[in-house]
C-alpha cells in the first residue's frame, strides 16, 4: 500500500530532480507580532504555534504514491484470476470424476458378455454325437418297420430305402448343425462387440475426464503465471523507483551520495 507521506530514500532531498519539499506558503516567523528575534529573548515562551518553514513537495510525494500504488495493484490483480480459475478447477474437478465413474462403470458393465458368448460357443458347436446316434438309431428303426410292414423288408429295395432315410436323415442333421453355429456364432459376436463398445465409450469418458482435469489445471497455472508476472512487473517499478531516489540523492551542498 502507498505510504501517505512518504519520506525521502536516505537523506535524499529530492526525487528524480524533483525536491522531496518545497518552501511552505503559510510559514510566518512572528505569528503574535513580535520579531523572531525577541520572541527568542522571551523566557518560556511557546513557539509550538510556528508553522514549519518547508512542507513535502505534492509533485514529488504524488510520483511515488503513483508508483507504489500500482505496484500494489498489480499485485494484487493476478489473485482474482487464481481465485477464479481455482473455483472453476473445483467445479471441472466434481464433472471430471463423474464422467471417470461412469467410464469405469461402462468398461465393467458388460464384462459377463464374455462369458456369455463363449457359452453361446460351446453350445453352437457342440457335435452333440449323443443325440445324433439316438436320432439316427430311431430313423432307421422307423424305416426298417415301414419296410417290414410294407413286406420288402430283407430285400435290395429295402435296403436301398434304408440308406436313402439315413443320407436323408444326416444332411438334415448337418443342415441344422450348420445354422446352430452360425446362430451362436452371430450371438458370441454381438455380446463380444457390446463388450467392446462398453470398454470403448468408458474408456473415451475417463479420457474426457482426465482432458477436463487437465484444462482447468492449466487454467490454474495461467492465472499463477499472471501473478507472477504482475509481481515482478511491481518489483520492477518498485526497484526503478529505489533506483531513481538513490540517484538522486544529495546534500545540502549538491554532492552525490549513495545508498
Amino acid at each position: 500500500m502507498a505510504n501517505p507521506t512518504p519520506q525521502p530514500f536516505g537523506n535524499a532531498t529530492s526525487f528524480s530532480g524533483v525536491p522531496w519539499t518545497i518552501a511552505n506558503p503559510n510559514y510566518n516567523p512572528a505569528p503574535f507580532g513580535f520579531s523572531s528575534e525577541l520572541e527568542n529573548t522571551i523566557t518560556g515562551y511557546n513557539t509550538s504555534n510556528h508553522q514549519p518553514t518547508t512542507i513535502p513537495n505534492p509533485q514529488a510525494t504524488g510520483y511515488a504514491n503513483q508508483i507504489e500504488g500500482i505496484a500494489g495493484q498489480l499485485g494484487k490483480s493476478g489473485q482474482g484470476a487464481i481465485n477464479a480459475a481455482t473455483a472453476t478447477q473445483g467445479q471441472v474437478g466434481g464433472l471430471a470424476s463423474q464422467l471417470q465413474s461412469l467410464g469405469t462403470g461402462l468398461t465393467t458393465a458388460f464384462s459377463g458378455d464374455l462369458g456369455y458368448a463363449q457359452q453361446a460357443l460351446q453350445t453352437a458347436f457342440d457335435p452333440q454325437q449323443s443325440a445324433y446316434n439316438y436320432y439316427l438309431n430311431q430313423n432307421q428303426n422307423q424305416t426298417a418297420a415301414g419296410a417290414a410292414q410294407s413286406g420288402f423288408a430283407g430285400t435290395p429295395y429295402a435296403a436301398e430305402v434304408q440308406s436313402a432315410g439315413t443320407g436323408a436323415f444326416q444332411n438334415a442333421w448337418q443342415t441344422a448343425q450348420v445354422g446352430r453355429e452360425a446362430t451362436g456364432a452371430a450371438t458370441a459376436t454381438g455380446l463380444q462387440n457390446q463388450y467392446e463398445s462398453g470398454v470403448v465409450a468408458g474408456g473415451s469418458l475417463i479420457n474426457e475426464a482426465g482432458q477436463l482435469d487437465l484444462g482447468s489445471l492449466q487454467g490454474v497455472l495461467s492465472a499463477y503465471g499472471l501473478q507472477g508476472a504482475n509481481l515482478a512487473a511491481a518489483g520492477q517499478m518498485i526497484q526503478g523507483l529505489l533506483s531513481s531516489l538513490t540517484e538522486s540523492i544529495s546534500n545540502s551542498i549538491g554532492q552525490t551520495l549513495t545508498g
